[in-house]
């Protein structure tokens, strides 16, 4: 409404056109707060596997800088500083965030564990990939 419909306006027309203004206003806020959560949760997302990759790569640092008497003992010492079990440790945050967003357990914090998950995720198969791609190259070569 104008200046000139508010002040020819009724009672009634005003109450409809305050109504209105504030579902209008209610829609903008559940708007800007699912493009906040969005946002956030490709943050974590970028964030996890920005920190999972920073990880793995200090680990492998420190096992270069070291000196090894075969290349089964670097081997070894890099499982050692990058595994839990047998597992990498990036793969197993990413599986277990995942997997705990997935569940009810998770309450109100299912979507961004969920967002953690994947960045891990996304790091430990990266950085799987390339291993993969790097030894089928060397295979080649020999």
């Amino acid at each position: 409404m104008n200046l000139a419909q508010i002040q020819g306006a009724d009672k009634s027309d005003l109450v409809d056109e305050l109504t209105r203004l504030k579902k209008r206003e209610r829609d903008l806020k559940a708007e800007n707060a699912r493009k906040a959560n969005k946002l956030m949760g490709s943050v974590l997302t970028i964030g996890a596997g920005v920190g999972a990759g920073y990880f793995m790569a200090s680990k492998e640092a420190e096992v270069e800088k070291q000196t090894f008497d075969s290349e089964e003992a670097k081997k070894k010492a890099l499982a050692d500083a990058t595994q839990w079990m047998g597992v990498d440790i990036d793969a197993l945050v990413g599986i277990a965030a995942f997997g705990l967003g997935l569940t009810d357990a998770a309450d109100g914090y299912s979507e961004t564990l969920l967002a953690i998950g994947s960045g891990a995720l996304a790091v430990a198969g990266g950085r799987m990939a390339a291993a993969k791609a790097k030894e089928a190259d060397k295979k080649e070569g020999a």
